[in-house]
C-alpha cells in the first residue's frame, strides 16, 4: 500500500509576530504598573492579617480585618486578569 503525502506550504504574512519599539515600551510599562500593584495588593493583604490577629477577638475589628483581606484578594485577582487581558490582547494585535 502506497501513502502519497504532498507537501503544504502556508503562507505567513511578514508583520506576523514582530516586536516593535512601541509594543516593547508598552509591555514593560504594564509588567511595572501591575507588579507595584500586586505588590501593594499582597501588602494590604498582611496588613489585614496582622489586624485580624491584634483584634483580640473583638468582633468589629475581626470583621474590618476580613473585609480587608477579601477586598485586597479581589483587587489582586481583578489586577491578574487585566493583566492577563491585555497582554492577550498586544499579543494578537502586534
Amino acid at each position: 500500500m502506497n501513502i502519497l503525502a504532498q507537501m503544504i506550504d502556508f503562507q505567513t504574512p511578514d508583520n506576523i509576530n514582530t516586536v516593535t519599539p512601541t509594543t516593547v515600551t508598552v509591555r514593560t510599562a504594564m509588567q511595572l504598573f501591575f507588579g507595584v500593584l500586586a505588590a501593594v495588593a499582597v501588602l494590604i493583604i498582611v496588613l489585614g492579617a496582622l489586624r485580624f490577629v491584634l483584634s483580640r477577638g473583638n468582633p468589629e475589628g475581626q470583621n474590618r480585618a476580613r473585609n480587608t483581606i477579601v477586598f485586597a484578594g479581589i483587587g489582586l485577582a481583578v489586577a491578574v486578569m487585566a493583566l492577563s487581558i491585555i497582554s492577550f490582547v498586544i499579543g494578537v494585535a502586534g
